[in-house]
């Protein structure tokens, strides 16, 4: 749209219409200034100068927020701008430059991941993506280089080699935040993962042990020494998250007010929660051998005294022990926990805070009922069916008489 810019349009007027995801406010006169309004972000938006490169393409250059700069400011370097390339001197000379030289592995190493350490409390999992596959399939290549079939390609080959759906999105989602921020510190002109198709995930967990397959397991655990076992019982007991169980201290627990303070740093959603213990619970922390000592921790490794960083192989052997079925997983302790809150009519509400979960809407992805719990229903429905039926066969059988 093109407009005269004015400091008072910037104030008042940088609304992306309804239906429109941006829109670009177009300077009169001719000057290749506009303003880039996004529906995400009303009230502000981006100045940039439009123009052709050397080859005749269409290219913007960022010249700065609106709400960083003037509008003044923004006139004056896109003057500048505009002079240079007269000049044959293009704003992203020296960004393609350092598009075409740095490769991926270099970006990443170099300069990503010592930024996403200081941004993303999960910055382990892109350098575990990147380790295993991302390096192999995209290090050697140049970031301007890497390419949206390559990157579709590379996502079709992580599903043929048997990954799990949600595994092969995140290799991807990872590859995207990394090359968002190539984007952001203008190394590459676009960000070729950034429409890339995911595959579609059904991740609802529908194993609900029965209680006789429950009682199984716990009997299974109470009867094994180990300390795996007592923290797999704690999942049990409190439905908290395995890292929030296995990395648990002593300084978070209060066992006079039955409870755990879990710091924001500690949890998935970066809040801090206070977790209500059962008196079960409490039991259970005294019964152990750190209890009373100088551990720092509450369920460590008795060889190294820090947190158990994999206890699945302990976790395999238990529920093989008890019978339970090998697609039962170490987070099902927390389903089953807070199924059972929903299910003896507790609210979901209830459910969502002692999860810990952002919204109801996780809760319920969690909370859904077993084949079991939906017979009860089903046999109602049936007998207020036969009710029905056996109501009108009494009635026929009074008409039929009448009617003799």
């Amino acid at each position: 749209m093109i407009v005269k810019l004015t400091p008072e349009f910037i104030a008042n007027n940088l609304v992306c219409p309804e239906g429109k995801r941006r829109i670009e406010y177009v300077d009169t006169g001719g000057t290749s200034l506009y303003a880039e309004v996004r529906a995400t972000s009303p009230g502000q938006g981006t100045y940039y100068l439009r123009y052709k490169d050397a080859n005749g393409k269409t290219c913007h250059e960022k010249l700065g927020r609106t709400t960083d700069i003037e509008l003044d400011e923004a006139r004056r370097r896109a003057k500048i701008q505009r002079a240079e390339i007269t000049l044959g001197k293009y704003p992203r000379m020296k960004a393609k430059t350092d598009g075409s030289t740095l490769s991926y592995s270099v970006f990443f190493e170099d300069q990503a991941l010592p930024y996403l350490k200081t941004r993303k409390k999960s910055w382990n999992k892109d350098e575990e993506y990147y380790r295993l596959r991302l390096k192999k399939a995209f290090g050697y290549k140049k970031l301007d280089k890497i390419t949206r079939h390559e990157i579709q390609t590379f996502h079709m080959a992580l599903q043929e080699e048997g990954l799990a759906a949600a595994t092969c999105n995140h290799h991807v989602k990872s590859l995207r935040h990394v090359l968002a921020i190539a984007l952001d510190w203008e190394l590459i002109e676009k960000n070729p993962a950034a429409k890339i198709s995911l595959s579609p995930l059904n991740n609802k967990i529908e194993l609900i042990p029965d209680q006789e397959s429950m009682g199984r397991f716990i009997r299974v655990l109470r009867e094994d020494s180990s300390v795996i076992a007592r923290l797999i019982e704690f999942l049990l007991l409190t439905s908290c998250r395995l890292t929030e169980g296995a990395q648990l201290r002593w300084s978070e627990v209060n066992l006079e007010m039955e409870v755990c303070t879990l710091a924001a740093y500690r949890t998935k959603g970066n809040r801090a929660r206070t977790l209500p213990l059962s008196k079960s619970s409490v039991d259970l922390l005294k019964s152990l051998d750190s209890y009373g000592t100088t551990s720092m921790y509450v369920f460590p490794n008795p060889k190294t005294g820090k947190p158990y960083r994999s206890p699945y192989k302990k976790f395999t052997s238990l529920k093989a022990k008890a019978g339970m079925p090998k697609s039962y997983r170490l987070h099902d302790c927390r389903h089953w926990g807070l199924t059972q809150i929903v299910s003896n009519n507790h609210s979901l509400e209830t459910a969502k805070l002692l999860a810990g979960h952002s919204s109801s809407q996780i809760t319920e992805r969690y909370l859904h009922c077993g084949v079991q719990q939906l017979r009860g229903p089903t046999e109602t429905v049936a007998k207020a069916l036969q009710d029905a039926a056996d109501s009108a066969s009494d009635t026929t059988k009074g008409a039929t008489a009448e009617s003799r």
